[in-house]
């Protein structure tokens, strides 16, 4: 287990402009021109080999702070009541996070990306290519 109780490794940190919860939007399409860095650890920067060659990749990451889980929320789009697995609302099960966003630089275990809709801070789980994105 790491230091969130979780059973996955945290691989680095996302590095954002948005540290207040209510500041995030709700999605990586909204803040299309924001710049982040997903910082990631030493041991794990060889995988970043290549990443660059991807337009868009998936950034997988911990709601480590949200709670608690609901599984029924009230869609910010249309007012509906819905299941949580039907929304983008961090409240989860899993608390997992998943964002598609473009890469624009890689240097040093640091990759920079724009499409930003997570907290500065958040643990980095996994990075994966978009191919249908």
């Amino acid at each position: 287990m790491d230091d969130t109780g979780y059973l996955l490794p945290r691989i680095g940190t996302l590095v954002t402009p948005y540290d207040k919860l209510e500041d995030i939007p709700r999605q990586s399409s909204l803040a299309a021109d924001v710049l982040g860095r997903a910082e990631v650890f030493p041991e794990y920067a060889p995988g970043l080999a290549t990443i660059e060659e991807c337009s868009k990749i998936w950034l997988i990451f911990l709601f480590d702070l949200a709670k608690p889980v609901e599984l029924t929320t009230t869609s910010l789009e249309d007012g509906r009541t819905r299941g949580v697995f039907a929304t983008r609302s961090p409240r989860r099960p899993s608390r997992l996070g998943m964002s598609a966003v473009e890469v624009v630089s890689v240097s040093e275990g640091v990759l920079v990306f724009q499409g930003v809709d997570m907290r500065n801070g958040s643990p980095l789980l996994d990075i994966k290519p978009c191919f249908e994105c």
